[in-house]
């Protein structure tokens, strides 16, 4: 009798719907509209994830994949690299890179979140596999490892402001990010709720958080414009990195082509421009720096920081003017 490997991956490590249910639910938060809107891309990812784990890389995970709607689509892409990289990191199939150079290619930061997020599941170190990356991508593994971290230790990272042992470094700011994206979906976008949490933690951490919160109230969304406007307001002198998680979230989205009508509201509130104007700020700045293929991790200042500094003061200037 053959072993099926993939049911018994898929039973070792697969994200149960319900479990994702319940970590709502460790949030005291009422059921609102937004939390029905922000529940599908969650099935998104959980499906990308718990198809990688079962049929790997295959073209029945592609077809998957590609069976989502241009919302969802992106989530699905990341639950994926989730899943590939939970395979490679326990028997080390090189599947990552393959997803990278092929079907994944346009998903290329949403996989290397999952990777974060599967390093995060499997206790793992970081910084091995963050020397493995590439400068201008690695540092989306720590931003995976935040809010994974954040969707299961809940009180250790947001009541509590633990920092776990793995982040170490300009890690910090990315791991932070992702915890600010962990926000937008454990308060299901309320903008109090989010505002008052991150004001409990040190000045020096609450401007990645806001930007994490900016990618995610536009890559996620489920919010009306109103929110949108109330969230700006109250990210208060924090509201240009707000603009930079809202800019690189676009910029995602306008990679895969599956910019949305929601995306562009999104991105003239918090941006000031289209989700492509702001998009192709982004993608000028990625073009204009040279990043060392061997950068360390100690460098004084990554490129990958430099880049969203640009981005960051442009959109500034723009915000300025609106």
């Amino acid at each position: 009798m053959k072993i099926k490997w993939g049911k018994i991956r898929r039973f070792l490590f697969g994200l149960p719907l319900i479990n994702i249910e319940n970590t709502w639910k460790n949030v005291p938060n009422v059921e609102t509209p937004t939390r029905k809107q922000l529940r599908p891309p969650v099935i998104a990812f959980a499906t990308g994830m718990n198809t990688a784990i079962e049929v790997a890389l295959s073209d029945l995970l592609i077809g998957q994949l590609d069976g989502f709607n241009d919302n969802c689509r992106g989530f699905a892409y990341e639950g994926a690299g989730m899943g590939l990289a939970i395979i490679d990191l326990s028997r080390n199939k090189g599947l990552i890179p393959k997803f990278l150079k092929a079907e994944g290619a346009n998903y290329s930061e949403l996989i290397h979140i999952g990777i974060g997020c599967a390093i995060a599941v499997l206790k793992k170190e970081l910084e091995p596999k963050l020397k493995e990356i590439e400068p201008m991508q690695r540092w989306w593994l720590p931003d995976g490892f935040g809010f994974f971290t954040g969707i299961y230790k809940w009180e250790e990272t947001v009541d509590e402001q633990l920092i776990p042992s793995q982040i170490k470094g300009h890690s910090l700011r990315a791991f932070d990010r992702g915890l600010g994206r962990r926000m937008w979906f454990a308060f299901s976008g309320d903008p109090k709720a989010i505002a008052n949490t991150i004001s409990t933690f040190p000045k020096s951490r609450q401007i990645e958080l806001w930007s994490g919160v900016g990618i995610a109230s536009t890559f996620a969304g489920g919010v009306e414009r109103e929110t949108l406007l109330s969230l700006k307001q109250l990210a208060g002198d924090s509201c240009s990195y707000l603009a930079l998680g809202s800019a690189l979230a676009a910029k995602c989205r306008y990679t895969a082509g599956n910019i949305i009508e929601y995306t562009n509201l999104a991105c003239s509130i918090l941006c000031g421009m289209s989700a492509s104007d702001a998009s192709i700020v982004v993608v000028k700045a990625l073009e204009e720096l040279e990043a060392n293929p061997n950068e360390p991790l100690d460098v004084a200042q990554p490129v990958f920081e430099t880049m969203r500094e640009h981005v960051r003061n442009q959109l500034a200037r723009t915000l300025v003017t609106v």
